[in-house]
């Protein structure tokens, strides 16, 4: 196995880095060709500081993932966003290696593939249906964004459970006129639904108690932190704006801006650092931002192909490995 590229990776690659930021790199390594041939090849490598399960990363975390050429491809072909960063990074947060050293000679970084495919074929993994990147928006929107405000519907339900005096044989519709209401919490006339599930009112009250325990269990650090930072977690909503807005510098231009103009990557920033209203300055914009990013992908100004070439790509990821590897 050789190490073909590292990549500066995450918010010191996006600047948008605080104090506080942990470091991430990124990698692209090349199995070798026994390993290939007898299908045990490393397609996928996860080092990094270890630390507690579900504990949130500190500024003296690093982390480096590395994937093979083989999979950093694919993963580019189904829209990948790691792996679109990689390809769109600024050189300066690029280093390229031969026999494990870093090297910057032209002769040598022309028969590096990543090099190459950063330098040649970029436009063969552009396209217009950036599913998995628009999911991802999607994902740190909804489920991020506002869990801690899903959580905190939560811990008002649980605080005014535990101010009832509860006997056994009580069910819900003894106490459901107590219990809170909001976007999350709807009292209806059979049922109290939390965060979309419904719970019958003839559920004995143990049982409801239970599950609300069960539900705030599911969320991780992250979330617990979120509620306490006035139900939002800022760095994941950051997330969102920030995809969003790469996205839609790709679809407008054929190339992702992986660093944002300064007056975005301040407003991002600002996100970040939870200085805006989540209810009345932050939510609004995002809605509107998932939308305009999914009405220039389908109106596709650039007219993108809606998917990669699997088959072009596959014949020059061949070229370059063949030569790569100096195979005629």
């Amino acid at each position: 196995m050789e190490f073909l590229a590292k990549f500066v990776h995450g918010s010191h690659l996006y600047k948008l880095n605080t104090p506080t930021s942990d470091t991430d790199f990124k990698g692209v390594h090349i199995p070798s060709l026994d390993d290939l041939l007898l299908c045990d090849a490393t397609h996928h490598i996860n080092l990094g500081t270890d630390k507690k399960s579900g504990s949130k990363n500190t500024k003296d975390d690093v982390d480096f993932e590395s994937y093979s050429i083989h999979k950093w491809v694919d993963l580019l072909s189904k829209g990948e966003m790691v792996c679109f960063d990689m390809l769109f990074a600024p050189e300066g947060c690029v280093e390229y290696y031969h026999e494990g050293e870093v090297t910057t000679d032209p002769a040598l970084l022309e028969r590096n593939p990543v090099w190459i495919i950063r330098d040649r074929y970029k436009d063969l993994f552009v396209h217009s249906d950036m599913k998995a990147y628009l999911g991802y928006c999607r994902r740190q929107a909804s489920k991020y964004g506002i869990k801690g405000s899903r959580l905190h519907s939560l811990f008002e339900i649980q605080g005014v459970l535990e101010n009832l005096d509860i006997r056994r044989k009580d069910r819900l519709y003894n106490y459901v006129e107590k219990l809170p209401t909001n976007e999350y919490l709807k009292l209806e006339d059979d049922h109290y639904e939390v965060l979309g599930k419904k719970h019958q009112l003839t559920t004995y009250m143990e049982e409801f108690c239970d599950r609300i325990t069960s539900e705030i269990n599911k969320y991780g650090n992250r979330a617990v932190q979120a509620e306490k930072n006035e139900g939002v977690d800022w760095k994941a909503v950051s997330h969102a704006f920030r995809a969003g807005y790469q996205i839609q510098s790709m679809l407008y231009t054929g190339e992702m801006f992986v660093v944002l103009p300064d007056e975005i990557r301040e407003y991002v920033l600002k996100l970040k650092k939870g200085e805006l209203d989540w209810t009345t300055e932050v939510k609004p914009e995002l809605e509107k931002l998932m939308d305009t990013v999914e009405l220039i992908a389908r109106e596709n100004p650039l007219d993108l192909p809606e998917k990669p070439d699997k088959g072009i790509i596959q014949e020059k990821l061949l070229e370059i490995l063949k030569d790569f590897n100096n195979i005629p």
